[in-house]
């Protein structure tokens, strides 16, 4: 049952892929419990803090129901693919990137610990990150670790009012500034 996996000849920065990301974080725990169960599965690691895991929202569901210590809550049904990462800015913007150009115009979801992608200059500009009320529990060594899902999808250029230039100026009959002027004097008196 696995899938064929993406094609990080594009992602930039330090990411590769790798078989399975450092023993004791979420990210792990999760990534291994899919693995177990021959759910497809990219693991993605760059540098020793940043990682990423990318599956599709049926496996994460399946796992959550064989694994106690995974709990899924509300995760939308209207989109197929999802990412779950930690890591730095400049390593999310690039990992963004990539899944935006891979994704090629259709949403996906986006799990992680803190309200990063939503800050100025990490999400890729054509891009929109909305809030979920879902959420993705995973415990770990270190604790229960909480994820949020944010929804990501192309901006719709269709949505987005365009600049419309005025095919003809419209002027103003002549005398309309001395007339405008006669009746501001008349009615404030001055």
């Amino acid at each position: 049952m696995q899938a064929e996996d993406p094609d990080i000849r594009g992602l930039r920065g330090e990411w590769t892929r790798v078989k399975q990301l450092p023993p004791g974080n979420a990210l792990s725990v999760l990534g291994t419990a899919l693995q177990a169960q021959q759910e497809p599965v990219t693991l993605l690691q760059a540098g020793a803090d940043n990682s990423a895991l990318i599956t599709s929202v049926a496996s994460i569901e399946a796992v959550a129901q064989q694994k106690p210590e995974i709990e899924v809550h509300d995760l939308p049904s209207d989109v197929e693919q999802t990412a779950f990462l930690s890591a730095d800015q400049s390593a999310t913007r690039d990992l963004l990137e990539w899944l935006t150009e891979v994704r090629m115009g259709s949403s996906y979801l986006l799990g992680t610990i803190t309200a990063d992608p939503l800050k100025a200059g990490t999400v890729p500009s054509g891009l929109r990150a909305q809030p979920t009320e879902a959420t993705v529990a995973i415990r770990a060594e270190s604790g229960k670790i909480e994820f949020s899902v944010y929804k990501l999808s192309p901006e719709d250029s269709a949505r987005r009012p365009m600049f419309q230039p005025v095919k003809e100026r419209i002027g103003e009959p002549i005398g309309n500034l001395a007339q405008r002027s006669e009746w501001f004097k008349r009615r404030t008196g001055h």
